[in-house]
């Protein structure tokens, strides 16, 4: 929807209540800044009639007005969705939340004894600690939950909201998503991360995991160790993505560490997201990690990304290359290096021809 304001948004509002059997809503508000309480109030109110819903996902709002209330003119309905399994938010930029809105959310999402699948976007936002802790009280004793994904890059999030959701994991044996984004939220220290880490041991039925700690000053080599030490839990894992750009203390240790705990993966892990930019990689730690990707019998997609703080020799990511012949099942490649003498577009063209069978192919100097 593009541009609607309050009497738009009604009439769609009072539209959807002669729709009680519908199962999947889908809205998106693109540049929409005459939209206001009462037009939200309105869109509201008419959740109460839909019964049925079981999918519901609102995308960028664009309000720039201070006053708009996005959450708190929502959830008066939200809590009447008993069949809503899965909800995805995403407020945009522009837009202010705080622990105010939270609070009124959290005690909507108190009242959805059916969801399983939670996305949020609360990047850029004014929540804090208090905010998280209402979110997961909302959410706690709910054994069957499949998907927990909360963006807070940039939140004024610290140790205690890591370690209230972390919490959550130990009524969570069933999650098989979690993605958590704690990028640039600055005051968070090793102290949560170990919190949050030491919980995985109740997720072994977790499929995919997503874990951004880029910018966070105090990720140190022993925190990183305790994330590998911990992924042992993780017996059904598929997927995984760790983002650690700027952390600059972060050295060879850190890919030694990890490489020893992926290779449990090496019958079931599909994707491996890995991210060092501007940590303090060379050959020895490129080493370890590309050494073990023989073992991979299933990885299909493998994105990797060194910036030019990695000192890393034109000799050791050949090496890296060619270590990718022997991943059998490898169709997507995505890799940042340091700039080499040689060009670019060589490097690309040299991958083709030795990785005939990779159907996407992106390699960029940092």
């Amino acid at each position: 929807m593009n541009k609607i304001d309050d009497k738009q948004l009604k009439f769609i509002s009072n539209g959807l209540k002669y729709f009680p059997c519908l199962s999947n809503l889908y809205l998106y508000f693109a540049a929409s800044p005459n939209i206001t309480n009462k037009g939200l109030r309105a869109l509201g109110k008419s959740f109460k009639h839909m019964y049925s819903l079981k999918t519901l996902e609102l995308h960028p709002l664009d309000c720039s007005k201070t006053n708009i209330n996005l959450f708190r003119e929502l959830s008066c309905g939200l809590k009447h969705l008993c069949s809503l399994k899965t909800l995805l938010l995403a407020p945009s930029y522009s837009y202010v939340v705080n622990d105010k809105d939270v609070e009124s959310l959290s005690l909507a999402l108190a009242c959805l004894s059916s969801l399983k699948n939670l996305n949020i976007d609360f990047e850029g936002t004014q929540i804090t600690d208090f905010g998280i802790i209402c979110l997961v009280k909302s959410l706690e004793k709910r054994n069957d939950f499949k998907r927990l994904d909360l963006k807070l890059y940039e939140c004024n999030i610290g140790d205690e909201g890591v370690q209230a959701i972390s919490e959550l994991f130990s009524t969570f044996s069933s999650l098989k998503t979690l993605k958590l984004d704690f990028s640039g939220c600055l005051e968070i220290s090793s102290k949560g991360i170990m919190s949050l880490v030491n919980d995985f041991q109740h997720l072994g039925s977790l499929r995919i995991l997503n874990l951004n700690f880029s910018e966070l000053i105090d990720m140190n080599k022993k925190t990183m160790s305790a994330l590998a030490s911990k992924l042992k839990y993780l017996l059904n894992l598929e997927s995984l993505s760790l983002n650690f750009n700027y952390c600059t203390i972060l050295d060879d240790g850190v890919l030694e560490d990890l490489s020893k705990y992926l290779q449990r993966y090496q019958t079931s892990l599909v994707c491996l997201e890995l991210e060092f930019i501007e940590c303090s990689i060379s050959d020895k730690g490129l080493k370890s990690l590309y050494s073990i990707f023989y073992k991979f019998e299933k990885l299909e997609k493998l994105l990797l990304y060194f910036g030019e703080c990695c000192s890393l020799t034109e000799n050791k990511t050949n090496k890296l290359f060619m270590s990718l012949k022997e991943v059998k099942m490898l169709k997507d490649f995505c890799c940042m290096i340091p700039e080499q003498k040689e060009d670019i577009e060589d490097i690309r063209q040299n991958l083709k021809e030795l990785l005939p069978n990779v159907k996407s192919l992106n390699i960029d100097y940092e």
